[in-house]
């Protein structure tokens, strides 16, 4: 199960929104992130955090912070995919559609990401 690190320790993980729950379509234009803890492979939804910047390295040091280990998001440029993988951020892009249905894709081990868009 993704959602679960060894011995079944929790994880955290964002996902990039506009209009409340759906993916974003670009991670540029996105200011909302929905943060989620995985508990015994179970999301449990945290809160959001908002954010004007694009500075990725920013956005990439505010989610370790969080101590978040995974993104979900739409379409993301090489330049952020390769400052949030310095943050040790997984990323999974190419989503869309309603943030709780990913994260339970993802957690069932059946998200269908695609390569990041350039």
């Amino acid at each position: 199960m993704y959602g679960e690190g060894p011995k079944g320790e929790t994880m955290k993980i964002a996902v990039a929104c506009q209009d409340g729950k759906q993916i974003s379509d670009n991670l540029y234009t996105t200011d909302t992130y929905r943060l989620y803890k995985v508990e015994n492979g179970y999301p449990i939804y945290q809160g959001e955090v908002r954010t004007r910047s694009v500075d990725y390295e920013a956005l990439g040091r505010l989610l370790s912070g969080l101590d978040v280990e995974t993104l979900l998001c739409g379409g993301i440029s090489k330049t952020a995919s390769i400052l949030l993988a310095e943050s040790v951020i997984m990323v999974y892009p190419g989503l869309q559609g309603d943030a709780d249905a990913q994260i339970q894709a993802f957690l069932d081990g059946e998200l269908i990401y695609h390569p990041r868009n350039d």
